[in-house]
C-alpha cells in the first residue's frame, strides 16, 4: 500500500467514512480487511485499497476524499482525543444545517434560484413552482445566495407531506458564486440515519408510485412527465440503500439510475440500483430499474439539449448483478459433490437453516433454546453432541430478568462464561420489513463477527401480524430467510403449540412448511421434558430425548452467588439429560373430565408458592368446576393421577397433599 503520512486514527476515520457511504455493501473478512461479497479480490483496509488479482493498490486518504470525505491527516495526527458524541447530541454540522434551513428567505435569493433552474438548467417553472418556499428554500448566508432542499428521515418526510411541522438536521445546498458554476454540498446529519429529499406528486393526488433518483435537477426535470409519482431524491448512490425505509405497502418503484461506467463496479450508480431493485423485489414490491444508454447522459442533460423525449425512449434496463455460484444455473451431475450435513449441533440442527422449538406454555422450550445457544456460544458439547462454536444473538421478547437468571444458573452449573452472548434490548416486529427489520440488520452488521445462531424467543413477541394468515406468516418467514442468508446464520424460533399440541405449532401451516428442523417439547406433567424431532428436512430425525429441569444457584456477571433478602440462594434451572422416558399411554386415553382434573392440579400447583397442592383444595376445585362431586368420583380421579405419575400423595389424615416426583418450585416456560 502506498498510504502516505499514515496516522491510525485518521486512516480509520477515512475507512469508516467509505464503509458508511459508497462502500457500505462491503463486509468484514478479517481484522483490517473489508471486501465486496461479489468481488472479494478487491479489499479495503485502514492501510489503503488493494486488488489481489491485478496488484493495483492506493492510498486510503485519496480514495476517501475522492468520495467526499473532508478529513485531514495533519489535523487527525495532532488533535486531542475528542469526547464521542452521544446519539442525543446533534453535531455542529446538524445545528448549522438546522440554522440555515430556518433562516429567512430573501427575494433576491429566490429569484436567483428561479433563474438557475429555468435558465441554466432549462427546467420549466411549473415543474417546481409548488415547491418554492416549502421544500425548496432560498436564502443568503455569508454574502452568498443559496438554494436549499431538506434531506429528511421517513417520519420527517411524512410530516412534511401532510403539511405538519418537521425538524431538519441535514440539507443539500446549491451555493451560487457570482457568475461561476454553482457549488453543490451537503451539510449536517453525520450519523448513519437514512435521509432523502422527498418530493410529493406534482398533481397532488394520492399515489403509491415512486421514483428513486440521485440528482435534484434530474428529479425536477422529470416531475411533469411523472406528475403522479413521488420522487425520492437520494443525492448520491450511497443513499439508494435507504429507499425501502420511505416506501409504503403496495408501492411500485421505478429506479432511474446514473450510468457511471466506472471500471470499479462499487463506484457505479447502476450497480447500486441493481442491488436496490433486487432488494425491493425480494420484499414484494413491483420494481424496475433503468439508466441512460450512454454513460453520463442524465435527464437534465437531455432537457438542455432539447432531446428529453428521445432520452426517455432510449433508456435501458440496469444490468443484473453478477450471479454468485449458488444462484440458479445448470450443470452436469458429474460436477456435483456429495457433502455430509454441516451440523451446528451434531444430529440436531444444521448450519444456515430455519429451525423451531415448539411447545406449550410451561414446557421448558425457552430453557432448551437457551441451553442450545449457550453451548454454541461457548463451544461446549450439547449433552454429548459436538457443536460448531460461534457467536450467538438472542432476541428476547419477554422476561429479560428471568432470562438473565437462567444464564447465571447455566454459568454456575457449567463453570463457563456467557459474557459474549448478545441479547436484544426489547422485542421487535420481524414481520415489518420497512422499518423494524432494517434495525435488526444494522445491529447485526455492527457486530465484530456475524452470528452463527440467531434465537427468536418467542415468535408471538416478534411478530405483530396474524399468525393464522398464510401470507403474513410467509412474509415473516421471508424476513427470517433474509437474516439467515445475509449472515449465514441458523435461525431458531421459539413458538407456542396450538390448542391440540399433538398437531404442532400454533397458527398457519405456512410456518411449519418453511422449517428445516422442528423440535417438539412436551409439557413436563411429571417433571420430565421430552424432546422429539417432528421434522428434519434433509437428515434422519434424532431419537427422542428426555430432560430433567434441575435447580441451580444463580451467579451474577462477576461470578458472585445471588441471594434473597433472607439469605436463601436465588435459583433457576438447567437442563439435565436423563434416560428417555416413554410418555404414559394412559395420558392419551384420558376422558374430558379426567383431563380437566389433571389440568386443574397443574393450575393449583402454579398458584401455590411452594408447589404443593392439598387434597382438600383439589377436591373443592373439582366440585366448583363440576368435574367430580361425589367422594367416590374424586377418589377415582386421585388414584388415576397417582397411577399416571401426575403427582404423589404425601401426609396423613387431613394433612394429605400432592406434589410431583421431581418438584420444581418456580415457573418454567
Amino acid at each position: 500500500m502506498n498510504t502516505t503520512s499514515y496516522d491510525p486514527a485518521d486512516a480509520q476515520a477515512a475507512l469508516s467514512y467509505l464503509l458508511a457511504h459508497d462502500y457500505c455493501h462491503f463486509r468484514k473478512f478479517g481484522a483490517d480487511d473489508w471486501r465486496d461479497p461479489q468481488n472479494d479480490a478487491w479489499s479495503l483496509s485502514s492501510k489503503g485499497f488493494f486488488d489481489h488479482k491485478s496488484g493495483e493498490n492506493g492510498d486510503i486518504f485519496h480514495l476517501a476524499r475522492k468520495h467526499g470525505w473532508q478529513g485531514d491527516s495533519s489535523r487527525h495526527s495532532t488533535r486531542s482525543k475528542a469526547k464521542p458524541k452521544t446519539s442525543s447530541e446533534p453535531s455542529d454540522n446538524s445545528k448549522a444545517a438546522a440554522r440555515l434551513w430556518q433562516k429567512a428567505e430573501t427575494e433576491s435569493a429566490r429569484e436567483r434560484t428561479r433563474s438557475y433552474l429555468t435558465e441554466q438548467r432549462k427546467i420549466p417553472l411549473e415543474n417546481f413552482e409548488d415547491l418554492l418556499g416549502t421544500l425548496i428554500r432560498s436564502t443568503e448566508d455569508q454574502g452568498k445566495q443559496i438554494l436549499i432542499v431538506p434531506m429528511l428521515t421517513p417520519d420527517q418526510a411524512l410530516k412534511a407531506e401532510i403539511g405538519g411541522s418537521f425538524s431538519v438536521e441535514k440539507i443539500h445546498r446549491v451555493i451560487f458564486q457570482g457568475g461561476g458554476k454553482p457549488e453543490k454540498k451537503q451539510l449536517g446529519g453525520s450519523d448513519e440515519v437514512g435521509r432523502i429529499t422527498h418530493l410529493p406528486p406534482r398533481s397532488g393526488v394520492e399515489s403509491l408510485q415512486f421514483i428513486a433518483i440521485e440528482g435534484l435537477e434530474d428529479a425536477l426535470t422529470l416531475r411533469n412527465v411523472f406528475s403522479d409519482h413521488h420522487f425520492l431524491v437520494c443525492q448520491s448512490k450511497g443513499n439508494l440503500k435507504h429507499v425501502p425505509e420511505f416506501l409504503r405497502e403496495g408501492a411500485s418503484v421505478r429506479i432511474l439510475s446514473d450510468h457511471d461506467a466506472h471500471e470499479n463496479p462499487s463506484q457505479n450508480g447502476e450497480v447500486a440500483a441493481a442491488k436496490l431493485r433486487e432488494q425491493l423485489i425480494s420484499r414484494g414490491y413491483q420494481c424496475m430499474a433503468v439508466m441512460p444508454a450512454e454513460p453520463r447522459n442524465d435527464p437534465n442533460d437531455a432537457l438542455q439539449q432539447g432531446s428529453l423525449q428521445e432520452w426517455l425512449d432510449s433508456v435501458i434496463e440496469v444490468p443484473e448483478l453478477p450471479r454468485s455460484k449458488d444462484d440458479f444455473f445448470l450443470e452436469p451431475r458429474s460436477a456435483l459433490k456429495i457433502h455430509s450435513p454441516d451440523w451446528l449441533v451434531q444430529g440436531i440442527i444444521e448450519k444456515g437453516t430455519l429451525a423451531a422449538v415448539i411447545g406449550e406454555s410451561g414446557s421448558g422450550k425457552s430453557f432448551l433454546a437457551l441451553d442450545l445457544a449457550a453451548c454454541v456460544q461457548t463451544g461446549k458439547p450439547w449433552h454429548g453432541r459436538d457443536v460448531q462454536q460461534g457467536d450467538v444473538v438472542y432476541l428476547a421478547g419477554e422476561g429479560r430478568s428471568g432470562l438473565v437468571r437462567r444464564i447465571g444458573a447455566w454459568e454456575h452449573r457449567y463453570k463457563d462464561s456467557l459474557d459474549d452472548l448478545m441479547i436484544s434490548s426489547r422485542a421487535i416486529d420481524l414481520g415489518d420489513r420497512r422499518n423494524q427489520l432494517p434495525k435488526v440488520q444494522q445491529a447485526l452488521q455492527a457486530l465484530e463477527k456475524p452470528p452463527v445462531l440467531i434465537v427468536i424467543d418467542t415468535l408471538a413477541r416478534h411478530h405483530t401480524g396474524d399468525e393464522n394468515s398464510a401470507s403474513e406468516m410467509s412474509s415473516f418467514i421471508s424476513n427470517l430467510d433474509r437474516l439467515s442468508e445475509e449472515f449465514k446464520a441458523t435461525v431458531l424460533i421459539v413458538h407456542h403449540a396450538g390448542k391440540d399440541p399433538s398437531r404442532g405449532a400454533r397458527g398457519s401451516s405456512a410456518f411449519r412448511a418453511a422449517l428445516d428442523h422442528e423440535i417438539r417439547v412436551t409439557k413436563p406433567e411429571t417433571g420430565i421434558t421430552n424432546l422429539t424431532c417432528e421434522k428434519a428436512k434433509d437428515a434422519e430425525p434424532f431419537p427422542p430425548m428426555s430432560f430433567r429441569l434441575k435447580q441451580s444457584d444463580v451467579v451474577d456477571e462477576l461470578g458472585r452467588m445471588l441471594a434473597e433478602p433472607d439469605g436463601s440462594p436465588v435459583r433457576s434451572c438447567v437442563l439435565e439429560e436423563i434416560e428417555y422416558i416413554q410418555p404414559s399411554s394412559k395420558a392419551k386415553q384420558l376422558t374430558e373430565k379426567q383431563a380437566e382434573a389433571q389440568q386443574l392440579f397443574f393450575e393449583l400447583r402454579k398458584q401455590s408458592e411452594d408447589g404443593i397442592v392439598t387434597r382438600s383444595s383439589w377436591y373443592k376445585a373439582l366440585e366448583s368446576k363440576n368435574i367430580a362431586t361425589s367422594d367416590v368420583a374424586k377418589k377415582r380421579l386421585l388414584d388415576l393421577m397417582v397411577e399416571m405419575g401426575t403427582f404423589t400423595v404425601q401426609g396423613e389424615g387431613r394433612d394429605v397433599y400432592f406434589t410431583t416426583k421431581t418438584h420444581i418450585d418456580f415457573e418454567v416456560s
